[in-house]
């Protein structure tokens, strides 16, 4: 589900690889306050709460 999830975001399967998906799986699984993940094609996994949030951002 998480790497369906980064991919829908816009990461290219090509280059979302196993360590991307586990760091973003830390967010839900061993929070401790950490900043997000930055992904392929310039997607970012934070937590906001209780909720992964994905997010494509826009060079520049």
């Amino acid at each position: 589900a998480l790497r369906s999830a980064a991919l829908a975001a816009g990461c290219p399967a090509t280059d979302l690889v196993a360590g991307h998906v586990a760091a973003i799986d830390a967010l839900l699984t061993d929070w401790h306050g950490q900043r997000g993940v930055d992904l392929p094609a310039r997607v970012r996994a934070t937590r906001e709460g209780d909720r992964l949030r994905l997010v494509a951002r826009v060079p520049g």
